[in-house]
């Protein structure tokens, strides 16, 4: 390998070890965000499973 084709080689690692990261630091961002909006949100109100068991029946 000629020493430009090793610096383009060594140029293009670089340019993806940047753009991993960048993806990398938007998608932490989204899920910390996604958590945020989630621990601000209010439990489902029904949680009993009532309507499981109407379910159930109908099916039975």
């Amino acid at each position: 390998m000629s020493q430009t084709e090793e610096e383009k080689t060594e140029a293009f690692i670089e340019f993806l070890a940047k753009d991993v990261r960048r993806r990398m630091e938007a998608i932490a961002k989204t899920i910390l965000g996604e958590a945020q909006i989630s621990e601000d949100q209010s439990p489902p109100e029904d949680i009993s499973g009532e309507d499981d068991i109407k379910v159930n029946e109908e099916v039975a």
